[in-house]
């Protein structure tokens, strides 16, 4: 006869852990923590989730454009297998910000996005680069921190300064609670030519300075709002835009020191992006075309050590991308481990006269930069412009992060 159950054996929660940490598809994990309340607390405990994440990325969940008129989140779709998840997390999220404070004469724009958090600063339409009026908040839980304005003295009037708010990295802890908050603010002045930087840390409630630049010699770094920002093994880099070579602007933020790095020549009019690449190593992939037919294919180009002491690029793979006769550009948003590209048409392409209803929809995929496999992410209007990639674990499984 079989005990009853209440006569059960118990396996202790360290065993559970243990177990669930062998299911690779946050989905599945979702679906265990619902079986019980007790499957329900291991799986929820912030220790469990940090291991759970190291190793296991959380999945692409879709994409963020704050930049076209088709505003919001985008989902990934079928047959992607985060599809369901991503759906969920769309319904349990408010990415109007309708919980942030209001006023009728100012808006919320989002600077930046990292580790679930969004970074957004507080501005008329004359002054959003300006603006010292910043915030963070978790859509999720729908809650938010007020950070105090960047120091005064700073020249912070009229077009004399450029203010640029960003997201450092979340340090890992083992304490259960919602890790400490970092905000990063260059301020370009136009007129010194100098970025001077300053450090923003929730443990201290203040601002510190933390580092300056001259810029001088750089006079596309005057706007590097306009550039792409990538953060790649404790160092910030800053490209002009995606077909420049010149060189980039690096931040060491542990050594809170700026620099100036070269591209490889590749040539101006190809797409690239700063990657991350495995071994500590900088990484950069290319869009090339690959044959007679024009047809597209990633280079991927790796400098080692972290820039640092570095003598070349060195090319390490080329794989072609799907031949649909379609034009790729990488997009500025990146997640976990993967860039985001898209694909359109290439007669939609080059016909730039066509009315909007007239074009076709646009196709996102991502690339896994550790395997360089792409894989659809979702379809959208031909019009969209994606600012962020999303990544994430389903709504149970997401902690507040702040």
């Amino acid at each position: 006869m079989s005990p009853s159950p209440a006569a059960q054996p118990v396996l202790p929660d360290e065993v559970l852990e243990d177990i669930f940490l062998l299911l690779e598809d946050a989905a599945d994990l979702a679906r265990a923590s619902a079986a019980c309340t007790c499957f329900r607390r291991v799986v929820s405990g912030c220790r469990f989730l940090r291991r759970y994440r190291s190793l296991h990325p959380p999945p692409i969940l879709g994409i963020l454009d704050f930049s076209s008129r088709y505003r919001g989140f985008h989902p990934a779709q079928s047959p992607r297998r985060s599809a369901p998840a991503a759906g969920a997390f769309a319904e349990a999220a408010d990415f109007n910000l309708s919980f942030l404070p209001k006023d009728p004469s100012r808006c919320w724009h989002v600077r930046d996005l990292r580790d679930g958090r969004f970074l957004l600063s507080q501005h008329t339409r004359i002054t959003m680069f300006l603006s010292k009026d910043l915030i963070v908040c978790d859509p999720l839980h729908r809650r938010y921190v007020q950070i105090p304005p960047v120091p005064g003295g700073l020249g912070l009037c009229g077009k004399e300064v450029i203010i640029e708010p960003f997201l450092a990295p979340v340090i890992s802890q083992e304490k259960d609670e919602p890790p400490s908050i970092q905000v990063i603010c260059n301020v370009i002045s136009e007129y010194e030519l100098t970025i001077t930087t300053f450090v923003f840390s929730s443990v201290t409630g203040k601002w510190r300075y933390a580092a300056s630049f001259s810029i001088a010699n750089h006079e596309w770094m005057k706007c590097p709002l306009m550039a792409t920002r990538r953060y790649v093994h404790n160092c910030f880099y800053w490209v002009e835009n995606r077909f420049s070579v010149e060189p980039m602007l690096v931040l060491d933020i542990c050594a809170m020191k700026f620099s100036a790095v070269e591209l490889p020549q590749v040539g101006r009019w190809r797409d690239k992006t700063i990657v991350e690449a495995g071994g500590g190593r900088l990484g950069l992939f290319v869009l090339e075309f690959h044959d007679a037919s024009n047809n597209f294919a990633l280079c991927s180009w790796t400098w080692r050590d972290n820039a640092v002491g570095a003598k070349h690029w060195q090319l390490d793979n080329t794989i072609p991308l799907p031949d649909y006769k379609w034009t790729w550009f990488f997009s500025k948003a990146e997640a976990e481990g993967h860039v985001l590209l898209r694909g359109c048409p290439r007669d939609e392409y080059i016909d730039r006269w066509r009315f909007p209803e007239e074009k076709v929809d646009a196709h996102y995929f991502t690339v896994d930069i550790k395997t360089l496999s792409v894989e659809r992410l979702c379809r959208l209007k031909y019009e969209s412009s994606p600012d962020y990639l999303y990544a994430g674990l389903p709504p149970p499984l997401s902690p507040p992060s702040i």
